[in-house]
């Protein structure tokens, strides 16, 4: 009685162990993939939400009548309180030319010179972009957006976070 129960043991333990091991696998696989998808929603979710805070900042009229003046102060004051009220980490504002104006950068990571440098030709090329930008200890995305008044061009906005 003892051989057969021994012999039932070594052929079923192993079957079940092996189909315990792929439905492990199965399971672990569904479930990454159910991350992945939640991971990939968050993310548009939140590149929609950038995307709409920079279309709603690059159409500010105080805004836009600061840049056309130049008014560095006034320009300085407006990012800053646009950055107290929506909790923004970056924002930038560039000239017709792609030169940075005016900044509000409120993150522990700094913009690196390569980052800097890839916003200039974008801000100067008068069109909307949404973009992962590489900081130093980590990665923004940014949402630039052409500044008009009158149908002319007079600047760039970039909002990050």
């Amino acid at each position: 009685m003892v051989i057969p129960l021994v012999l039932t043991l070594a052929v079923t333990l192993p079957l079940t162990v092996t189909g315990l091991n792929k439905l492990a696998a199965v399971t672990g696989a569904e479930r990454l993939e159910d991350e992945i998808l939640l991971v990939d929603n968050h993310f548009e979710q939140f590149e929609e939400n950038l995307e709409r805070t920079a279309n709603d900042i690059s159409n500010d009229p105080i805004l836009l009548a600061a840049v056309r003046d130049s008014n560095l102060m006034g320009v300085k004051s407006i990012l800053h309180s646009f950055n107290i009220a929506l909790g923004l980490q970056h924002l930038e504002v560039f000239d017709e030319n792609g030169v940075s104006f005016s900044h509000e950068h409120q993150s522990e990571g700094a913009m690196d010179m390569r980052s800097e440098h890839g916003m200039a030709p974008i801000a100067a090329a008068n069109i909307e972009i949404t973009k992962l930008t590489q900081i130093l200890g980590g990665w923004f995305l940014v949402s630039v957006r052409p500044l008009k008044q009158d149908g002319e061009l007079i600047g760039s906005l970039a909002v990050g976070s």
